[in-house]
């Protein structure tokens, strides 16, 4: 709408009415009389409108109306754009009707009034500018303040209309006469207008997302605000009550006036709302795709927390040769799982090197029968052999959390309906989901058994390489799962693992069960025969490209049917045995006949024999011992540019020399020749022992590490017997000097690298700087979030120079440290989940939160301050220790006479840390050493009040029976007994978490039978049994003998 027409349609300005100045002054002198009896009020209301406008907060009390009228013009100007382009966030809940209607008008009243204060020469737009910018800044919090949102938007609805109604009374009535009745009116319309001010301000700071007003919240419910909002009303009805009073006086029939300008305003809105198409259908719009946008982006968020990199670990198996798994496939077990429901889990078993990976990756891959259809299909491939590493939970491949984030991931990734109605739920709720077991199994068995999920199949390779104590757990599940859906469920899995007996007992294999599975070896002569068909025809491929080589060496001697022969005599071949054997013959497909057929008759007919024959073979046995170590102890695959450095890097080198090395990778055809070059040496030291798969190196299979690693019962020490002569704690000293080296390389102590020096900046330019300097050093990411879990696992002696040199990384005076640290918390790397390591911990705490203890051993023995605390909490090692159940560095530091009562900021001590983690062996430990169980924290709660407040039973038990006492009243007269059993109890039986409440219902009867008093009362009067309702009370008092 033009100014022009819109000044057409109202009433011209009365010659003796107030200039824009005397105009504005009302509002003015209203807000500083405010300001005056609420000066924390007006203050917070300043410093929210000034962060909200980006100007000084000091432009509200400015003389100068030019300035006060760009700035609130910009900042009502800045909310009405927020609103029209969809980035005003609402949540309006199960009453949208009501208040759409109510955002509806207010918005369209404060349209009005800023469109007519604007366009009208008889205002000044600053004259109603500050409570108009207010309500707008109101309006656009206050719809996510769910607990006063109602009362508030009837406070809005109400003081947009007074405000809109007022511009037009000052317009006609203030100037229009002199005397008592004009000081009155502008007496009264100052009370109007500094009750709204004070409504404003209480708002802003009830609604504000900033945490610096919260002192404000809570300081007015709902029946405060109504009573606010009845003030504004009664001095406007005092004020509106005079205007007849000056009509008279004046002898002029102002209502008329003012009735024709509120007209015109109103017809301004109905135009306003013609010509914008229908505002009503346009905030429903923006409503409508506020949640959509909200919707998208946490499916995208919840995705990315579910994201792990399951595809290398199918990748790096072979694809299949053409003809085989053929048996499988035409097997009529399989054909009854692919096509009957009645069949839903199939378990294959097989002795290693048959080729179940290979079968596995062939059915994700390329078999288009599997998804016909449109069904899901979902995979994970287990790796045995990896460690858990410290805070990166979702890394370590190998667990039950880990495969259930991936199939979760796939599955929702493919089926948008199952995203939106339980991912995003689930994202909400918040919490470690990708780390917590039973939520990812709840949320897998709801999202398959949802009408829409369609046809699922979900194929879990190698489960036997699967963490020990997750593998039951994750076939019994499934067993059960198969068993228990309903018919319309359609949910298939395939399992593939060794022939294992515990899996065997976890699927239940019996004649009521619907699993089935088959050995892949074959349970047949005739299934038999169809493998070791299948087998030779590999070997057959393999003795056609031999003799096509040889041939193009200009060699014809009939070799190859003598090799045809000689293999024709081994039994127990295998897939394995095949791609470990023919690699080396294709080397030597130009050698001299009687060479070759001295390698022909020395062909090795074990998979033990064919390893040993491999490995004997090195060109340097040490340099293959060290490439061996580090992929044995690498927690994850690592890239050929990492093994490189990790194999090349020395305890005395300078940074240049891993800069020639890296230097090369600065053109594409310069890395692929030093990748080449490189894959030389791999395999020139290691033959084809290491299998390199889309730039990730690999051992060529779980048997080959098998082969390699120490065993209980034999300790391997000659250099040359590879058989068990690997010891994990050895791989793990070579890769931990490796990590260490590499990150203390002087480059890595030069200050800056661009990298921000407050670890808790984790804003999205930050993460792109430390993305790029990983980037130009690649080793770095792998160094610096790994380096401790190697070391801690080699056990290094105090005296050996890792420990020293791990020492002095640590040292919160060096760059180095600052580096690796500020990329340790970030977490810049794929799916890393570090914990950030708090800026404040200097060297003893560092080593202490990390579980060092052999640098923990060599800082106090140097002079550390074993009570040296952090500048936060004033956390002690100790509480570091007790805090995240490190016993190794709380045993240390107790030898060292560690205090062990001592309390920090918040009055904790290392006991309450141990309990409120639930840790029963800290507690105890604890405890031993006379740890006091009567300490209260600064609000007055010990470690019993703790532990009974969050359900823990045992370590509730063992601190009364340290003579804690079962009736120490907090500072808000809470005994434990009230703490938790009762006050928490209730709040955990909305959930109607049984397991939970079975904890309380144990921790109630241990302290009523250790004295504690059921007759105390809190604050209000109340006992514990007076904090839950009666079913709550029958279920964890009933049996105590207790009344209410």
């Amino acid at each position: 709408m033009s100014n022009t027409s819109s000044s057409q349609n109202l009433p011209q300005r009365q010659q003796q009415g107030p200039s824009a100045a005397s105009a504005a002054s009302l509002w003015d002198r209203a807000y500083e009389s405010f300001a005056k009896r609420n000066k924390d009020l007006d203050s917070a209301f300043r410093e929210i409108l000034s962060t909200e406008s980006a100007s000084p907060a000091g432009i509200l009390t400015s003389k100068n109306y030019a300035d006060k009228e760009k700035e609130l013009s910009a900042l009502v100007q800045g909310q009405v754009k927020r609103m029209e382009s969809g980035e005003w966030k609402i949540r309006l809940g199960r009453k949208t009707i009501k208040i759409r209607k109510q955002v509806e008008g207010i918005i369209k009243v404060l349209s009005a009034v800023k469109d007519f204060g604007t366009q009208a020469a008889a205002l000044d737009p600053v004259h109603a500018g500050l409570p108009v910018a207010g309500l707008y800044l109101i309006l656009s919090f206050v719809t996510n303040d769910k607990d006063n949102r109602d009362a508030l938007f009837d406070g809005l609805e109400s003081t947009s209309n007074i405000v809109r109604r007022y511009s037009a009374i000052e317009k006609v009535y203030v100037g229009s006469t002199e005397g008592e009745t004009q000081d009155a009116l502008q007496e009264f319309i100052l009370n109007v207008y500094g009750r709204i001010f004070e409504f404003e301000a209480r708002a802003l700071c009830q609604c504000h997302h900033n945490v610096a007003f919260q002192t404000f919240k809570n300081m007015f419910g709902r029946n405060s605000w109504k009573d606010d909002l009845q003030k504004i009303a009664d001095a406007d009805t005092m004020c509106t009550k005079l205007l007849p009073t000056l009509d008279a006086e004046s002898q002029s029939n102002h209502s008329k006036q003012l009735s024709d300008i509120l007209s015109a305003q109103t017809d301004q809105i109905q135009k306003s709302f013609k010509e914008s198409n229908n505002l009503n259908r346009s905030i429903l719009d923006v409503l409508q795709g506020q949640r959509d946008r909200q919707v998208e982006e946490d499916k995208r968020k919840f995705l990315t927390v579910l994201r792990t990199d399951f595809e290398s670990s199918k990748n790096k198996n072979p694809k299949r040769s053409p003809g085989t798994c053929e048996w499988f496939l035409q097997h009529p077990e399989y054909q009854k799982w692919l096509k009957q429901a009645s069949t839903p889990c199939l378990w294959l078993t097989a002795e290693p090197g048959c080729g179940k990976s290979v079968l596995s990756r062939y059915l994700v891959d390329d078999f288009t029968e599997i998804t016909a259809g449109n069904a899901t299909v979902c995979y994970f491939f287990f790796k045995a052999g990896t460690q858990p590493q410290q805070n990166a939970e979702k890394e370590e491949p190998n667990n039950a959390h880990y495969a259930l984030c991936a199939l979760l991931y796939q599955l929702f990734d493919q089926n948008e309906h199952l995203l939106e109605e339980y991912g995003v739920p689930a994202y909400r709720k918040g919490g470690n989901l990708a780390n917590l077991f039973e939520p990812l199994w709840n949320l897998l068995v709801r999202a398959c058994r949802d009408p829409e999920a369609g046809q699922i199949i979900c194929i879990l390779d190698a489960l036997d390489e699967c963490a020990a104590s997750h593998k039951q757990i994750l076939a019994t599940r499934f067993s059960e799962f198969c068993a228990d859906n309903p018919t319309n469920v359609n949910f298939r899995i395939l399992i593939t693992s060794r022939p294992e007996r515990d899996l065997q007992a976890a699927f239940n294999l019996g004649p009521k069960s619907k699993a089935t599975f088959v050995r892949l070896t074959g349970e047949s002569e005739k299934e038999m025969e169809a493998i070791t068909k299948e087998v030779n025809s590999v070997i057959d491929e393999e003795i056609e490209r031999f003799k096509e080589a040889r041939e193009q060496s200009g060699i014809d001697d009939g070799v190859h049917e003598i090799l045809r022969e000689e293999i024709d005599k081994l039994d127990n071949r295998s897939y394995l045995w095949v791609s470990l054997v023919f690699p080396q013959l294709h080397e030597n497909a130009d050698c001299e006949e009687s060479e070759l057929l001295e390698i022909i008759k020395t062909l090795p007919t074990t998979l033990e024999g064919t390893y040993k024959q491999i490995l004997s073979r090195s060109t340097n046995v040490a340099h293959a011992r060290k490439l061996l170590s580090i992929v044995l102890a690498a927690t994850r695959p690592l890239t050929l540019t990492e093994l490189k450095i990790a194999f090349s890097v020395d305890r005395d080198d300078n940074h240049n020399k891993i800069d020639k090395i890296l230097r090369v990778s600065s053109s594409e055809s310069k890395a692929t020749a030093a990748e080449q070059a490189f894959c030389g040496s791999i395999r020139r030291y290691c033959g084809s022992f290491i299998r390199i798969t889309e730039s990730k190196v690999y051992l060529i299979h779980q048997t080959a590490q098998e082969f390699l690693l120490e065993s209980q019962n034999l300790n391997g020490t000659n250099l040359a017997a590879w058989k068990h002569s690997f010891k994990s704690a050895d791989n793990h000293l070579v890769l931990a000097r490796s990590c260490i080296w590499y990150l203390m390389l002087s480059q890595f102590g030069e200050h800056g690298h661009g990298l921000s020096d407050d670890a808790s900046d984790f804003s999205l330019g930050k993460e792109r700087t430390a993305g790029r300097f990983i980037s130009q050093h690649p080793f770095a990411e792998y160094a610096t979030t790994r380096w401790f879990t190697h070391f801690n696992t080699a056990g290094a002696s105090e005296s050996d120079d890792i420990s020293t040199d791990a020492t002095t990384l640590i040292s919160t005076s060096t760059g180095n440290f600052e580096t690796w640290r500020t990329i340790y918390t970030l977490g810049c790397s794929l799916g890393s989940t570090n914990k950030y390591i708090p800026k404040t911990y200097m060297g003893l705490l560092v080593a202490a939160y990390l579980d060092l203890v052999q640098v923990i051993h060599i800082l106090l023995l140097h002079g550390e301050n074993i009570r040296q605390v952090d500048d936060a909490d004033e956390n002690t090692a100790l509480h570091i220790a007790a805090s995240f159940n490190l016993l190794r560095v709380a045993k240390v530091l107790i030898e060292f006479d560690a205090p062990i009562n001592v309390q920090n900021s918040w009055g904790y001590t290392p006991l309450h840390q141990a309990v409120y983690q639930n840790s029963k062996e800290m507690v105890d430990f604890l405890l031993s050493h006379k740890a006091d169980t009567q300490i209260p924290n600064v609000w007055g709660i010990t470690a019993l009040h703790l532990a009974t407040r969050n359900g823990f039973v045992d370590v509730a038990r063992a601190l009364i029976k340290a003579g804690a006492n079962v009736n120490a009243l907090g500072s808000s007269i809470w005994s434990p007994l009230h703490w938790s059993p009762l006050h928490w109890a209730a709040k955990y039986s909305q959930y109607q978490d049984m397991e939970r409440l079975a904890c309380y219902k144990s921790t109630i009867e241990i302290l009523i039978q250790n004295g504690a008093d059921s007759t105390l009362v809190n604050e209000d009067g109340k006992t514990a049994m007076q904090l839950v309702n009666e079913d709550q009370f029958v279920y964890l008092f009933g049996d105590l003998g207790l009344s209410r």
